[in-house]
């Protein structure tokens, strides 16, 4: 079965692909990569671009399977891509499988429910949700060239600054059983331990920490050492977009989702645990 990924970063995709019977090509939007099979002659820069890129990689190519990298203008890409020309789409998959000779897709849903979903188009279309990184080999890519835009225009093109959430070694995470008046408590913990904040959705909606702290499903994915997360219930939207070797979950609910996947469980107020926690900290500054 030939697996044609796309991607922006070389290390867009998880280990686990590898691990998979397919006969993997890449295809990169980003010009300096030379770990792809495929690149554009010049920068995509939109999703129609993008789309002109994976058609015409297709006019002389089949493959029965498209992955796409979760990077924005990927998926954008994918989206409009199927809607070109009428295939089915798996979004936000955080894994697949192959059952029948079909793509199944497990999508993580809302209330703690995953569905299993399955594609009967030709090529299989997927976005998937990585976590874990891999490096590419060099490849001689086979260049594609594109039409220029026409709705629109680079005016100016500078490096965005990578979330600080996603390279940091020590997260710790607000959930909704953290109250607004222990966050300064939350926030000067983190600081004395050298860790970034991040959250769950309902705090970033509730305007308690900025949206680019969201955790999720809707925001980032994470891969620190040591995850604390303080008030957090363990719905899946969120813990799956957590990948960290060791995790420590404080939480007044015996009960909490969370505890089923924590290393270091510590049932009891956040707010108990936060004034012990800084009084240790500075006793050893």
């Amino acid at each position: 079965m030939k697996a044609l990924l796309v991607f922006k970063r070389n290390n867009s995709f998880s280990k686990e692909v590898w691990s998979l019977d397919l006969e993997n090509y890449f295809a990169s939007f980003d010009l300096t990569s030379r770990s792809a099979n495929f690149l554009p002659d010049k920068e995509i820069i939109d999703s129609t671009m993008g789309v002109d890129f994976i058609s015409r990689i297709m006019e002389n190519n089949k493959f029965d399977i498209i992955i796409f990298s979760d990077e924005l203008i990927v998926k954008e890409t994918a989206s409009y891509f199927a809607g070109k020309y009428n295939f089915g789409l798996i979004a936000h998959s955080k894994e697949f499988l192959f059952k029948e000779n079909n793509i199944i897709g497990i999508v993580p849903g809302w209330e703690n429910i995953q569905a299993d979903v399955v594609s009967t188009s030709d090529p299989k279309l997927i976005i998937l949700k990585s976590r874990s990184i891999v490096n590419l080999s060099l490849n001689n890519p086979c260049v594609i060239y594109l039409k220029e835009p026409t709705k629109v225009k680079l005016l100016s093109n500078e490096k965005i600054v990578e979330n600080p959430l996603k390279s940091a070694k020590i997260i710790v995470g607000v959930g909704r059983g953290v109250e607004r008046n222990v966050l300064p408590r939350v926030l000067e913990f983190a600081r004395l331990i050298g860790a970034e904040v991040g959250c769950t959705r309902p705090v970033g909606d509730a305007g308690l920490l900025p949206p680019d702290k969201v955790i999720g499903d809707s925001g980032v994915d994470v891969s620190p050492d040591v995850y604390i997360a303080l008030g957090i219930s363990g719905a899946i939207q969120h813990i799956e977009s957590v990948n960290a070797n060791y995790t420590i979950a404080i939480n007044s609910d015996a009960h909490a989702r969370i505890f089923q996947k924590s290393n270091l469980s510590i049932n009891q107020r956040v707010e108990e645990v936060i004034d012990k926690l800084l009084v240790l900290v500075l006793s050893r500054l």
